[in-house]
């Protein structure tokens, strides 16, 4: 059920963007609180309810299952064989969304297999590893690699490496000094972009006195 309803959540952000003329992320928002606040209600005067609540909340990996490994492979695959074979209609819908309905994309449903891809990822990621661990690898890999590249090309290569990388030294370090995996992944993906965020304007600066450098040198070859 959590993955069905998070499939349809894409649906009702998408439908009720429409009727109340809100931005998607509005209504994306007004789902999330109140699914969150009326999940706690329902289950609040159960006995394992707040267990399980609090469980998905608090975030872990070391419940996943072999099958939930299997599932995850197939599904990464899929998606991978299909940006393969769409990835220039897909870059085009998200750099230029004007262009790609005017040369006969239709971006309402591009936009809406979009979502409902991410919906079953996140509703499956969350029922495998709680909603700490998915949130931060969706959001914070993305936001790094935002900062280091200069194209969306390159986003799409460098954002799934840094979570690959970020997530495997996480592992380790969570096995080693016996934390909480999940939070440890999370907490190294922000220290990163908050590093990025420290690092970035002096090394732009860097690399324009450069350029301009190389420029003046070029200029007074010619």
């Amino acid at each position: 059920m959590a993955v069905a309803f998070s499939v349809m959540g894409p649906l009702v952000a998408g439908r009720g963007g429409l009727v109340t003329r809100e931005s998607h992320e509005a209504i994306t928002g007004w789902v999330f609180l109140i699914s969150a606040s009326l999940s706690v209600l329902v289950v609040s005067h159960s006995p394992h309810g707040l267990d399980e609540i609090y469980r998905i909340h608090s975030s872990s990996i070391i419940g996943a299952t072999p099958t939930d490994v299997v599932v995850f492979a197939a599904f990464l695959a899929v998606t991978a064989v299909a940006l393969v074979v769409v990835h220039r209609r897909l870059l085009l819908l998200v750099m230029d969304p004007s262009m790609a309905a005017a040369i006969g994309m239709r971006s309402e449903r591009w936009g809406l297999a979009i979502s409902l891809c991410l919906g079953l990822a996140v509703g499956l990621s969350i029922r495998a590893s709680g909603m700490l661990f998915t949130f931060g690898s969706l959001v914070l890999p993305a936001l790094v690699a935002k900062n280091l590249c200069r194209e969306v090309r390159t986003m799409f290569l460098v954002a799934p490496a840094l979570a690959l990388a970020v997530n495997t030294v996480g592992f380790v370090l969570a096995n080693h000094y016996d934390f909480p995996p999940a939070q440890m992944n999370v907490a190294l993906a922000g220290v990163l972009l908050m590093t990025v965020w420290v690092l970035r304007p002096p090394f732009r600066s860097l690399l324009t006195r450069r350029a301009r450098r190389t420029d003046a040198a070029g200029s007074r070859a010619i």
